[in-house]
This record gives C-alpha cells, sequence and structure tokens, in this order.
C-alpha cells in the first residue's frame, strides 16, 4: 500500500541501545506498516540485524561516522553517541524542511553523547 503522504522519519537512537530493537519491533507490527513509507535516521545493518525479513517502503539515512567494529550492544560509546546526535540533527532538517510528515524518535544514551561532545 502506497501512502501519498510524506513518509514518517524514525530515528534509531544509540545503536548500542535498544532503539534499534524496538523500533524493528514496532516497524514489524502490521498496523504500523500501513501507515506508509519511513525513513529511518540510522544504519541499516543495525536495523537489520532486529528484523525478521526485508520491509518495503523504508529510506535509510546514515551516519558518516557509524564504525562497525564500534558497535556493541549493550556497550554505548564514543560512536554511538556521536551517531546518535547525526541521526537527531538529520532528522530535524529534514523536519525543518517538511521532507517528513512526522518524527520518531528511538533512546539515546546521554552518557554516550557526553563522552563525545
Amino acid at each position: 500500500m502506497k501512502s501519498k503522504s510524506k513518509p514518517i522519519g524514525i530515528t534509531l537512537g544509540d545503536i548500542n541501545g535498544i532503539g534499534p530493537e524496538v523500533t524493528a519491533k514496532a516497524l514489524s507490527t502490521s498496523a504500523i506498516k500501513k501507515l506508509g513509507q519511513f525513513i529511518i535516521f540510522g544504519n541499516q545493518l543495525v536495523l537489520k540485524r532486529h528484523l525478521p525479513k526485508s520491509l518495503l517502503n523504508i529510506e535509510y539515512i546514515e551516519s558518516p561516522h557509524f564504525n562497525q567494529t564500534k558497535w556493541r550492544l549493550g556497550k554505548p560509546n564514543r560512536v554511538s553517541g556521536q551517531c546518535s546526535l547525526d541521526y537527531l540533527n538529520s532528522a530535524v532538517e529534514f523536519l525543518k524542511k517538511k521532507k517528513i510528515s512526522a518524527l520518531v524518535t528511538a533512546p539515546v544514551c546521554k552518557e554516550a553523547i557526553a563522552k563525545f561532545q
């Protein structure tokens, strides 16, 4: 089902936290799938780790700072904090430019963001 409205933006939050798992579970429900298209502000590899299968209607805006070797579930770090901020900043820009109709944000780790700052 294609939607004529603008996509909904979703940030993955901290790549080492629970955000990607929560996002994947939400996107796997039929009620959410029916809402239309989505733009994920986050790494495709991270989200797909939690998805049972590929989903249609998803575009990814990734952080240039993502580093697969620093991706450690349950261990927020400087890179995960930097990526969290990249995702939020990109999503807010899309919202300001009206490229997305709404924004949903997954949890970030303030400690990891503080390490980046």
